[in-house]
C-alpha cells in the first residue's frame, strides 16, 4: 500500500538538526552566539560572506544580515533548502521506527524522498 505525504516543516529538534548538518558535511557549533544586539543559543552555522552566524534554536531562526549588508540572502535560502529535506528523512525514519515500522528503501526522485517501510509483525 502507497501513502503519499506532505509536510510543512518547522525544525524543532535539534538532535535531529545535528544529524541533518552532519550528514550534509556542513560545519556547526552549538553554544551561546552573539548577533548585533542580540545574543542566543542553538546551533549555529557561519554563511559565506555573513558577519554573523544563523542560529537555530527549538524552531526559531535567529539571523543579522542587516537587510543584506552584512550577509546574502540568498545564502541562507540555500542552507535551508538543503537542510530541510535530509531533517525531514531522518526525522520521518526516526518517528517511523518509533512507531514500529522496519524501513526496506530511501530513495530519493528529484525533489521527493520515498521511504519504504514495512509494519514489523509483533509476536507474543
Amino acid at each position: 500500500m502507497s501513502h503519499t505525504t506532505t509536510v510543512k516543516v518547522q525544525i524543532k529538534d535539534m538532535n535531529i538538526l545535528e544529524k541533518a548538518l552532519q550528514e550534509l558535511n556542513i560545519p556547526y557549533q552549538k553554544g551561546t552566539f552573539q548577533l548585533y544586539s542580540s545574543s542566543h543559543s542553538g546551533i549555529a552555522v557561519k554563511l559565506e560572506g555573513w558577519k554573523y552566524p544563523v542560529i537555530f534554536s527549538k524552531g526559531e531562526i535567529y539571523y543579522d544580515n542587516y537587510g543584506g549588508n552584512w550577509g546574502n540572502q540568498a545564502k541562507l535560502e540555500e542552507l535551508i533548502n538543503k537542510i530541510i529535506p535530509t531533517y525531514t528523512k531522518i526525522l520521518t525514519i526516526e518517528e517511523l521506527a518509533k512507531m514500529g515500522f522496519r524501513i526496506e528503501q530511501i530513495e530519493e526522485q528529484g525533489d521527493k524522498i520515498v521511504i519504504t517501510a514495512q509494519e514489523q509483525e509483533v509476536y507474543l
